[in-house]
């Protein structure tokens, strides 16, 4: 479900989230490139999106283990590494 980001229909969602913002929606369908951290309360995923740059996938965790947040920014607002995409080469 979440790989699938951002839904482009209205959906009700259990937890907070950037994902009906228009700068989110109009990124199209995107996909998970590679995990970047992982921890108990969260996890941040590198995305390709179909329409621009990188992006970073940023997922809370409640105790329960079900999600508390979402939230999908470009990659160039918190990640500062080499590039990371599908087209970059893995070493």
């Amino acid at each position: 479900m979440i790989a699938s980001l951002p839904w482009s229909y209205p959906t009700p969602r259990p937890f907070k989230h950037n994902l009906d913002q228009f700068a989110v929606t109009k990124l199209g369908k995107c996909q998970i490139v590679q995990p970047w951290l992982a921890a108990q309360f969260g996890a941040l995923f590198h995305v390709q999106c179909e329409h621009g740059d990188a992006a970073v996938l940023r997922l809370g965790v409640n105790d329960d283990g079900t999600i508390s947040s979402a939230e999908l920014v470009p990659s160039t607002k918190v990640y500062f590494g080499p590039p990371v995409g599908l087209t970059a080469t893995r070493t």
